[in-house]
């Protein structure tokens, strides 16, 4: 963070921030509206992973043509650079593991006599029925490939990065993760789980240098909802069982070796 800032030193780069999210966001809705429309207008039905895919692309090739004229390309504004391969491994044992602490979690809140609970709960489970619904090749594309490189792009690549000079650390790691929690208003539960994987995320990106574990880290999470499906709820065993020495492992080698990196 640099030091004797102006008050524009700040303002400046968190208007930056503010601007990435609006684009994105507001671009996302309004594509995903248009193609929702002319699906509606014709009759037909898109399932909403197709829908999430067409809006993330247009999205990515618009905010690689929007840097052109600024002499730099997206690649390098988001720092979307080779990280060590341990960093790599860390990124995607960490997304499953989170995965799995939240299955646990969320079945331990399950068993808390309060309604209110019993409908976020199933609130949750609506939205992730929503989003796997049709083609089933087309919810993995979106969940596991499209969002997560999307979203990592702009909310740690471009909005964190933008901040991270001139916000102490954690003020601009929770506000991206605040962003990151409000694109994901379908449900309380959703709100409050991508709202904390933020967090994680923004720390690992702060730790590495380098926005592909945070990607990866982002795929595996989304993936393993797919690992739910196996029969018996043995995806749901493995992953909660999984989910402790895959996270204190992930973190403790990021602290390690960032640390060391960092020196």
């Amino acid at each position: 963070m640099k030091n004797n800032r102006s008050f524009f030193d700040t303002f400046l780069p968190c208007l930056k921030c503010l601007l990435y999210f609006s684009a994105f966001y507001l671009t996302s809705v309004l594509i995903s509206s248009i193609i929702q429309a002319i699906a509606m207008a014709l009759g037909k039905s898109v399932p909403a992973s197709l829908v999430g895919i067409t809006a993330y692309i247009i999205v990515v090739i618009g905010l690689a043509l929007g840097h052109i004229p600024f002499k730099t390309t997206l690649l390098k504004e988001a720092k979307i650079n080779k990280p060590r391969i341990r960093f790599v491994v860390d990124g995607a044992l960490f997304g499953i593991g989170f995965f799995g602490a939240f299955q646990g979690i969320a079945f331990l809140i399950s068993k808390l006599p309060f309604s209110w609970i019993e409908s976020m709960l199933r609130m949750q489970n609506d939205v992730a029925s929503n989003q796997l619904d049709g083609n089933i090749a087309f919810a993995i594309l979106y969940l596991g490939i499209f969002a997560p490189i999307c979203e990592e792009i702009v909310f740690r690549g471009l909005m964190l990065s933008s901040l991270k000079d001139y916000i102490p650390k954690w003020v601009g790691i929770i506000a991206c993760a605040l962003c990151f929690g409000v694109i994901h208003f379908s449900s309380p539960m959703a709100m409050i789980v991508t709202f904390i994987l933020g967090i994680m995320l923004g720390w690992i990106f702060h730790s590495t240098s380098s926005l592909i574990p945070c990607i990866l880290a982002h795929m595996l999470f989304n993936v393993s909802n797919f690992l739910l499906f196996i029969p018996k709820n043995i995806g749901f065993y493995i992953l909660v069982i999984a989910c402790i020495p895959l996270i204190t492992y992930s973190v403790i080698d990021i602290v390690r070796r960032g640390s060391h990196e960092n020196l």
